[in-house]
């Protein structure tokens, strides 16, 4: 989407119904909205707004995409914006400020209905207080012309080495694929979305001339043969394995990137498999899955960790030896040696859903194997508390990072492995990742 688009938006108030979702259904005809038809949700037009050209979640079709963003609750008609100022708050959306952090989890687009299921367990307003039903949403749509590089995405199709099933993937290749230093970047779907999610990461690896890899390895975390299990594993191998032996590329050239629980099975991934990949990138992800379950007991991420897992932890041994096969925190440490990054949003655990005591305790397994000084508890408890700033910073610890754009609270490094904690939430700056492997394949 660039500036220079004309977009059709309209605005809707609607309220949080009971329970971490909203589900809403609305008819397309064209690029014309006809108005929200929700199933649990009372909805009101609220007002029209030409604002900038930004995107969250991008739904494609033949020839155009639905962008949905979840924008503010009740503290937005609470702090004072006037109707004709909306782009003060909303332009938050791009800035350090972002404090909504919520997540489509389900989006489907058939026959001119778009369908969309919000999680909204773990968003917060302006002042970071908690979503409770009842309290009200403003929620934007816009339509666009269809992604550039929708029609370069090819759909691949494999089996798997362990039970035989059909696994699939995206592929983006270059314009270029044969061109001197050509990589492939292996790209992980976060926790509650599957193969047909996007990602800014995609354009960034376009433009370089490298490949894009997508795979699915098993979709959303919420049965068994997700969520980290041997099958998950294996699917992305298999899917890497594929495109490598296809298309001929160089296995030494791979680059391993994810966001949420995307991030989780890149740690995962990255401590189990450390000779694969050439770097990693892990962004706001889950390192101990008991430790984000005592977080998320009694919510959906809570209930979906469980089917995952057999149940909850602390209770059948059979259960917490899943719950430690699948946790990153017990097998990062083997990637001791490869350039590594975990990226974490200070207010992420505050207005999101990860804190950022998985980023942290991550590296700190990686310190301690290479035996340099760890990120201290005093220094995590301060950090994890609300708006948290360290009392006795170190030299390099504070300052501003020109590739994410963002000032930082924290940052380490052992070895090839580097922890940034910055000024944001539970999300990816893309420009991040492409910033660190390029570091990477200049060593």
């Amino acid at each position: 989407m660039t500036g220079n688009q004309t977009l059709r938006k309209i605005d809707f108030v609607t309220r949080i119904s009971a329970g971490p979702t909203c589900f809403f259904s609305q008819q397309l005809t064209g690029l014309e909205f006809q108005g929200w038809k929700p199933t649990k949700s009372a909805v009101t037009p609220f007002f029209k707004t030409g604002l900038g050209d930004f995107k969250v979640f991008g739904l494609p079709s033949t020839n155009y995409q639905i962008s949905l963003l979840l924008i503010g609750l009740a503290h937005f008609l609470m702090l004072g914006y006037e109707s004709n100022r909306p782009t003060d708050y909303l332009r938050l959306s791009t800035s350090p400020n972002l404090f909504i952090e919520s997540h489509l989890l389900i989006a489907q687009h058939q026959k001119g209905r778009l369908s969309v299921s919000l999680d909204v367990s773990s968003a917060s307003g302006p002042r970071g207080n908690g979503v409770q039903p009842g309290d009200l949403a403003l929620i934007q749509t816009c339509s666009c012309p269809d992604d550039s590089l929708e029609s370069k995405r090819i759909k691949l199709r494999f089996p798997s080495s362990i039970d035989g099933s059909m696994q699939e993937a995206f592929l983006i290749v270059p314009n270029d694929p044969k061109s001197e230093g050509t990589h492939l970047v292996v790209n992980l779907h976060s926790w509650s979305a599957d193969l047909n999610q996007r990602s800014d990461l995609e354009k960034l690896v376009f433009e370089k001339n490298w490949y894009y890899l997508f795979p699915n390895f098993r979709g959303s975390n919420q049965q068994p043969e997700a969520c980290g299990s041997n099958l998950a594993q294996q699917d992305i191998l298999d899917a890497l394995d594929h495109t490598l032996r296809e298309y001929s590329l160089d296995p030494h050239r791979v680059l391993l990137s994810g966001t949420s629980g995307g991030g989780h099975m890149t740690m995962l991934m990255a401590g189990l498999y450390p000779e694969r990949w050439l770097a990693a990138c892990a962004w706001v992800g889950i390192s101990d899955l008991s430790s984000w379950h005592r977080k998320h007991k009694g919510s959906r991420y809570g209930d979906m960790i469980e089917k995952c897992c057999g149940g909850p932890p602390g209770e059948i041994p059979g259960v917490d030896k899943q719950y430690k096969d699948r946790s990153p925190i017990h097998f990062i440490a083997s990637a001791n040696d490869l350039p590594i990054a975990f990226f974490a949003g200070i207010h992420d655990g505050h207005r999101g859903s990860v804190p950022i005591r998985h980023s942290l305790d991550a590296f700190n397994q990686i310190c301690i194997r290479n035996g340099d000084p760890v990120i201290s508890e005093k220094e995590i408890q301060e950090l994890s508390s609300r708006n948290g700033r360290l009392k006795k910073p170190q030299s390099m610890d504070e300052g501003y990072d020109a590739a994410i754009q963002r000032d930082f609270y924290l940052q380490r490094h052992s070895r090839n492995a580097r922890v940034l904690i910055f000024e944001g939430g539970h999300e990816e700056i893309a420009s991040g990742t492409i910033h660190w492997f390029e570091k990477a394949v200049g060593r």
